[in-house]
């Protein structure tokens, strides 16, 4: 291989040339494959003298680790095929423009101090804009956050790799005291980077839209205690959506003229909705732009999963709820040095997910929600956002205790038309499955027609997104049950294509029903966990993991599991994330989750209506008392349903009438009637 880089040590510094698009070509290859290319840029033949070694090779790296951070999502997705990389069985090009030449950069150690002001980083995020159009075909105010990004993650990985000890010539040469402290701030620069990401990644297992693309700000109502017999959320006359009254309200604890109440000062809000309603999506949208640079307020913002912290949160909840964040941040240290200059804001999602995950009573919920107001009155720049699932605690129990309680208004018909408008255009299609409908029509209805629960479906943001993405006739949907079906089973068709993501696997036995079987399984483990994931490390040496590899699969366990599930996994509502720290250990730190809850509960109640039926009909002579209670243990002992979950364990059995009689006449000889 040709040599795409020159060095030579001079008084100003070491004298770096770039060959950008051979760098560039081999940066993409080593970020989105395993197999890594950069060792061969630095070992041709040119690059002689150690210390130029160890520039060049650690400025490339960390051009690799930065762009393979930033793009895990994308890699997550990619093969290689005869040593070049395909997205979904789409070839990704990584040769760029003739007109890119050689360039000459100086690098001296007072740039080493500042890794953001490398001199070839402008160029290189110059190029990268361009590849991350024609190639991922991100929407342009992606691209821009992503380049705005990029140098903080660039920097984090070169004082990652300036502190490992694999440069020594390098560091000596270059090294500053102060290096370790820089560090810790290139790494917090990350984590809000991440948040920050969260606002553009695929929604819903689309990979060409973001859910920055489909994104509608919704109006909100107020909890009104004078409307409790009836429903206790009423409309104000705010003009704005619930963004505009966060942005200009909330954060700066000023009251409204619509609303005028002190709970506005308070710097607390709950805010519920339904399933679907987009309560995490409110937390993205905001956390992108208080950091966006949009917003007037110095803020420091922090995302919390609730369901993901430990039981300690009951006894000890503030302590408990940093801890829960990622340690290399030090978010302790980070609050103190921030908070007189700063609004540290809280956002916790998904309260009802910690109630159902530890079994907590109301007063533990109450007990955490007092213990956040009591730090508000300490610290007066503190704030929270707490999310939570309707009537899970009932809202008058908040409302006394002097907090906004909130509630995300349904989608109007211009927002519905609006969310229809903008998936067209990242679909860059003419038509959708709606266009049929009388959307005015349809939002009148009466609570009595038979078409209700498709005017309820086309009012929450996810789930009229869902209907989009399946393009089913909108007539033939008779429950929310119904559209989960067809969803997965438009999915599974879409990814057996030829041009899908599973299509290598399409060897005979495999079909999609298999790995819909599987889907359900894994949903009912991850179901189980008290967290709403399962290792990796578990994953890999479940038995029935192994045999679905193994037979349907065809590939060697003891080579390609690994490979093989995140390749299967990722193309089905499901994404990596960090595990828990009680759960942490090599040499699987991560674990794997639904994308969508809605989802993951009806996969998991599809799985235990499937295992019910199935026990009770098959080889019925052989059933004893003992093995129905076995099974039912099984089933049943470490999950705890929900309203939600018992609707669709109910619509699914309901649309499964074949089996009914029989399963009724084998269940009453075993089971109390």
């Amino acid at each position: 291989m040709k040599d795409p880089g020159a060095i030579n040590v001079s008084k100003e510094g070491i004298s770096i040339k770039l060959d950008f698009k051979k760098v560039f070509a081999a940066v993409i290859k080593s970020a989105l494959s395993p197999v890594s290319v950069i060792s061969e840029l630095v070992q041709s033949g040119k690059i002689e003298k150690t210390i130029e070694r160890e520039a060049y090779l650690l400025i490339v790296t960390c051009f690799m680790d930065a762009m393979r951070q930033q793009l895990k999502e994308e890699a997550g997705r990619t093969t290689e095929v005869n040593g070049e990389i395909h997205i979904q069985n789409r070839k990704l090009n990584t040769a760029l423009s003739d007109e890119l030449n050689e360039k000459e950069y100086i690098f001296n150690c007072n740039q080493a101090s500042d890794p953001k002001k490398l001199p070839m980083l402008n160029d290189f995020i110059a190029i990268y804009k361009q590849w991350l159009t024609k190639q991922l075909g991100y929407s342009s105010e992606k691209v821009e956050q992503y380049a705005r990004d990029f140098p903080s993650y660039y920097a984090n990985a070169f004082i990652g790799h300036w502190i490992s000890g694999k440069y020594p010539r390098l560091t000596e040469r270059c090294d500053h005291p102060r290096m370790k402290e820089w560090a810790l701030t290139y790494k917090r620069e990350l984590y809000h980077a991440e948040l920050k990401k969260a606002y553009y990644r695929p929604v819903l297992g689309e990979t060409d839209i973001a859910l920055a693309d489909l994104y509608v700000e919704l109006d909100f109502r107020l909890f009104d205690p004078q409307e409790r017999n009836r429903h206790p959320f009423k409309k104000t006359k705010y003009n704005g959506s619930i963004h505009d009254y966060f942005l200009n309200h909330f954060i700066p604890a000023k009251k409204s003229q619509a609303i005028n109440e002190d709970r506005e000062e308070r710097r607390m809000m709950v805010l519920l909705g339904h399933p679907g309603h987009g309560k995490s999506s409110f937390c993205h949208r905001c956390i992108y732009d208080l950091l966006s640079g949009d917003s007037k307020y110095d803020t420091l913002p922090f995302f919390i999963k609730l369901q993901n912290t430990s039981a300690n949160i009951i006894s000890n909840p503030i302590p408990t709820i940093l801890e829960s964040l990622p340690q290399k941040i030090k978010a302790k240290d980070w609050i103190a040095a921030s908070e007189e200059e700063k609004k540290i804001v809280f956002f916790l999602d998904g309260l009802d997910e910690l109630y159902m995950a530890q079994g907590l009573s109301d007063n533990d919920v109450l007990g955490i929600l007092d213990e956040c107001l009591r730090h508000i009155r300490a610290n007066t720049n503190w704030y929270f956002v707490i999310t939570s699932r309707l009537n899970y605690i009932d809202s008058i129990r908040f409302y006394t205790r002097g907090v906004l309680v909130l509630e995300l208004d349904r989608l109007s018909i211009a927002q519905q038309r609006s969310l229809i408008n903008h998936y067209k255009k990242q679909k860059d299609i003419d038509k959708t499955n709606l266009e049929e409908i009388d959307l005015d029509r349809l939002n009148r209805l009466q609570h009595s027609s038979k078409l209700k629960h498709i005017r309820e479906l086309i009012r929450l943001p996810i789930l009229l997104q869902m209907l989009l993405i399946t393009d089913m006739d909108i007539k033939d949907l008779q429950s929310k049950s119904a559209l989960y079906d067809k969803l997965f089973t438009k999915v599974l068709e879409r990814k057996w294509d030829v041009d899908g993501q599973l299509y290598k696997y399409n060897k005979g036995a495999f079909k999609p029903e298999h790995l819909r079987q599987y889907l359900s399984y894994l949903a009912f483990k991850i179901y189980q966990n008290p967290h709403s994931y399962i290792c990796k490390r578990d994953l890999e040496s479940d038995g029935i993991t192994k045999k679905f590899v193994s037979n349907y699969l065809k590939v060697n366990l003891a080579k390609g599991l690994p490979t093989v599930l995140k390749d299967v996994l990722t193309a089905f509502y499901l994404q990596e994330v960090a595990a828990h720290e009680q759960d942490d250990g090599l040499p699987y730190n991560f674990a794997i989750e639904f994308l969508h809850k809605s989802l993951h509960e009806y996969l998991m109640c599809e799985y235990v209506w499937r295992e019910t039926r199935d026990f009770f009909l098959e080889d019925t002579d052989s059933l004893t008392f003992k093995k129905v209670i076995d099974k039912v243990q099984e089933l049943f002992a470490n999950i705890r349903f929900t309203r939600e979950t018992a609707d669709y364990l109910r619509e699914i059995i309901d649309a499964d009438r074949e089996c009914h009689d029989r399963l009724l006449k084998h269940m009453s000889d075993y089971l109390p009637r």
